[in-house]
């Protein structure tokens, strides 16, 4: 339910506002432990490649009190894709490489997550993301934890959020004439209860907050026997979305030189607060993943057995049914496995589904039988085979968005005092990494299974 106040729009808990954070709640918060436990970025290396020309001193300079950025576990998680097609006869990936960029740091009783989309696709692109996500975590590790000025309440967590928003722009625009999205988020405990947290978010463009509130299947389904774990997912960035504008789900706005005079374009900073417990998953994702869950992308007619069509919801709806759609395949994972949902699981389900939703626009640009014509194996010509209008009828009618997909993920711990979770190597993490050769078993749209081969998943 949507609600109009003086701290900004309150949907369903959240409260969320542009422009300008003063009219949100403003609390004081519980002091921030500087001990690390967490810290990993990605896809491959993150923006580690970009380290050693940020900082000649050293190859691996610490970025937020560590220089080890592979450091997660169960409660904490990153996993990074391109959903993109794979040519049949050069075995290349479409718009390689990966543009996305993720970063997360979990300090004992504090989380600071970050993840960019480079605008559109190549070396620039992914610069700007990795330089976006580097310079946001850097300055709010120097801010707080090397400086000692740390914020006292919510309103000053959101002064510091945007002064590291502005951070990451000056850091694109000192190492690339480009452009990304972004949204960070910082995860704080209350000083009145140390055991509530509340999660702070700022967000330029497409790439977007949530929270998996834990709750029980009895309050989803009071009728119901069932007792068992359930979660509900709630978007925290949701005045991202202009629901009055028919633009679908493109929200505008990014960091780096967008404007002549190389400002950011922020139309759409939204500044974001919300409540959270212990159990509670809050998570980032780009869009190639949030996307991939909208019902007109899955081709999914919620008004099946009457006269309105797909075309006919609202954007309002849309958003709705797209939360429905994670809450189901989160909460069906929990029923399948019996297993308590983690940050880790968490991501691999949701980039499960964007996989699985995907498949089918991959098979068709994966068939060798529309290349017929090519003669020469180079770009333009693959390129042109795949802009027939016979092929753009195919990919129009298959669902799914190939794009790249990142997601981030932290469990919020009760307090100081709670004992880590496992911090068990990742390899060892109940989530299996899916291939899209496992995938494509499933669609029935595959074909040449066996002229693929396996493309890599960048875990952090």
């Amino acid at each position: 339910m949507q609600e109009e106040s003086e701290c900004g729009i309150i949907f369903n808990g959240v409260f969320s506002v542009r422009e300008s954070w003063q009219s949100l709640p403003c609390q004081e918060i519980d002091s921030l432990s500087a001990r690390i436990e967490n810290a990993l970025t990605g896809p491959d290396l993150g923006f580690q490649r970009i380290l050693a020309s940020e900082d000649r001193s050293s190859l691996m300079p610490h970025v937020a009190g560590t220089n080890n950025w592979s450091m997660a576990d169960e409660g904490v998680y990153g996993l990074s894709m391109s959903l993109y097609d794979q040519n049949p006869f050069t075995y290349k990936i479409t718009a390689d490489p990966n543009a996305d960029c993720f970063g997360l740091c979990k300090r004992e009783n504090n989380s600071v997550l970050v993840v960019c989309d480079g605008v559109n696709r190549g070396n620039k692109s992914r610069m700007a993301a990795r330089s976006a996500a580097y310079g946001a975590l850097r300055y709010i590790n120097a801010h707080c934890f090397e400086q000692g000025e740390q914020p006292m309440n919510t309103h000053d967590v959101f002064a510091l959020l945007h002064d590291a928003l502005m951070a990451a722009h000056a850091c694109v625009c000192r190492n690339v004439h480009w452009c990304t999205t972004i949204c960070i988020a910082l995860v704080v405990p209350l000083a009145s209860d140390p055991t509530v947290h509340v999660v702070c978010t700022i967000n330029v463009g497409d790439s977007y907050a949530f929270v998996a509130r834990k709750t029980s299947a009895e309050k989803l389904n009071p009728a119901g026997d069932d007792e068992s774990e359930t979660f509900i997912v709630e978007e925290l960035t949701i005045t991202s979305h202009d629901f009055t504008k028919d633009m679908g789900r493109e929200t505008g706005g990014a960091i780096g030189p967008v404007t002549s005079n190389d400002d950011p374009l922020l139309n759409n900073l939204t500044y974001s607060l919300a409540y959270v417990k212990a159990g509670d998953i809050v998570f980032l994702t780009t869009d190639g993943v949030s996307d991939n869950f909208d019902p007109v992308v899955q081709k999914i007619n919620p008004f099946a057995g009457t006269s309105k069509g797909a075309e006919a919801m609202t954007l309002q709806e849309r958003h709705t049914i797209s939360l429905q759609c994670m809450q189901s395949v989160l909460n069906k994972f929990s029923s399948r496995s019996g297993e308590f949902l983690s940050a880790s699981s968490l991501c691999g389900e949701l980039m499960r589904h964007a996989l699985l939703m995907s498949q089918d626009k991959r098979a068709v640009l994966e068939d060798p039988d529309i290349y017929s014509e090519v003669t020469v194996l180079n770009r333009k010509s693959i390129e042109k085979a795949q802009r027939t209008p016979f092929v753009k009828s195919l990919l129009a009618n298959t669902r799914g968005k190939m794009d790249h997909a990142s997601i981030c993920a932290v469990t919020v711990k009760q307090g100081v005092d709670q004992e880590p979770l496992t911090g068990r190597d990742v390899q060892n993490v109940s989530f299996e990494v899916i291939h899209r050769r496992d995938v494509a078993k499933l669609s029935r749209s595959f074909k040449n299974q066996k002229k693929r081969r396996p493309s890599k998943v960048s875990l952090f």
